[in-house]
């Protein structure tokens, strides 16, 4: 994939609207990826840097690139109100007047929710691997007693024996 992405920024190099670029979330770059949500590599945002959205679709140089033509747009955004409908700039008017503190303790207590889910859903899973293992153990214990029961190891002695 890293070359379609290269070759991808060459090509939408001339386009002043866009920016095809990389960070290396396991150095310089952690504080920045950890902040939008980056947790497996390679991930692909797209849209406004302050809110970025995932990119779910081909890996391959055609797919980004279709992607890239028409798929990325300018959005609603305090920096392009007019792109907004009414009901969308009453809302960023409604957090314009609140104070950075109110805006901070708000993104606090959505963060705080979403991490909630995030701990609820690895709970399940660990849950779904402590089952996955007995599983895996009892279908090994099965599979060990049907052949002891058989003398299957005598019979592919016999049989290698017979070859």
């Amino acid at each position: 994939m890293a070359d379609d992405w290269e070759k991808l920024g060459e090509v939408m190099e001339s386009n002043p609207d866009l920016v095809i670029g990389e960070v290396d979330c396991t150095d310089v770059g952690a504080d920045l990826c950890a902040s939008h949500g980056v947790e497996g590599f390679p991930t692909l945002k797209y849209g406004d840097a302050e809110a970025l959205s995932d990119y779910d679709g081909g890996r391959d140089y055609e797919s980004l690139e279709k992607f890239a033509q028409t798929g990325i747009k300018l959005t609603c955004s305090p920096k392009n109100i007019d792109l907004c409908t009414e009901e969308q700039k009453g809302l960023i008017d409604t957090f314009m007047e609140m104070s950075l503190n109110d805006l901070l303790d708000k993104i606090d207590e959505i963060d705080g929710s979403t991490e909630k889910f995030e701990s609820e859903h690895e709970k399940e899973v660990e849950g779904l691997q402590s089952h996955y293992e007995a599983m895996e153990a009892k279908s090994s214990a099965d599979k060990k007693k049907a052949k002891d029961d058989a003398d299957y190891g005598s019979i592919k002695q016999v049989l290698a024996a017979k070859e």
